[in-house]
């Protein structure tokens, strides 16, 4: 049999031409980190410090249980401050409560030194009373904490404790000294509670004795 005579061959089409094997392409070389490399889908904005932190199984119950943890922490410190709060203002109104139930004890004996005036007592009677019920009310003050701060004249001037309200040359000191205390000062439990209202005397010039 020829060639032209197989049929086989004879119902084979043509070939236009040979061309070579398609290639595919190859992927694109794997970019250094930083530089040009787009931060994964999954995971935009990650801190640099933590790429490299591997989260195990499990570690997402874990965080959400220290998250409860947290909210019940902060909402037992507010309940906390807010029973505090509760407890110093419950302590300042009972020691309020304490100081006004003795200051009673000297409005009646005020109430009644009013009812002997009234009643036409004499002057002195009623003047000694009125300083019986001073020493009272002294003597409860001091119990409370409060002192009065000693001062006489000629004591040197202390800014820290007193309130200079006149001021004036005077001779023979060498440094500024009290003249006259026209109002008290107080301590309350060792700290100043009112400085003294004073009248200070300047160190003047020393006199030349030439009558000048």
């Amino acid at each position: 049999m020829t060639a032209q005579g197989d049929p086989r061959r004879a119902s084979r089409k043509p070939r236009r031409g040979r061309t070579s094997p398609r290639r595919r392409p190859a992927p694109p070389p794997p970019s250094e980190p930083g530089i040009g490399a787009a931060p994964p889908a999954d995971d935009p904005g990650t801190p640099p410090e933590l790429e490299s932190v591997v989260v195990e199984p499990g570690m997402e119950k874990e965080l959400e249980i220290l998250k409860e943890q947290n909210l019940r922490l902060q909402a037992e410190f507010d309940n906390y401050r807010k029973r505090q709060a509760r407890e110093f203002h419950k302590l300042c109104s009972q020691g309020k409560r304490d100081l006004i139930f003795e200051l009673l004890a000297i409005l009646d004996d005020i109430d009644l030194a009013r009812r002997h005036a009234g009643d036409g007592a004499p002057a002195d009677e009623t003047l000694a009373g009125l300083l019986q019920i001073a020493a009272k009310f002294e003597a409860l003050l001091t119990q409370q904490g409060l002192e009065a701060i000693p001062l006489d004249a000629m004591d040197p001037f202390d800014p820290t404790e007193q309130e200079a309200v006149f001021a004036e040359d005077a001779e023979g000191v060498t440094h500024d000294v009290v003249l006259e205390v026209i109002r008290k000062g107080y301590f309350l439990d060792q700290d100043l509670l009112r400085a003294a209202l004073v009248r200070v005397g300047r160190a003047g010039k020393p006199s030349t004795g030439d009558g000048e």
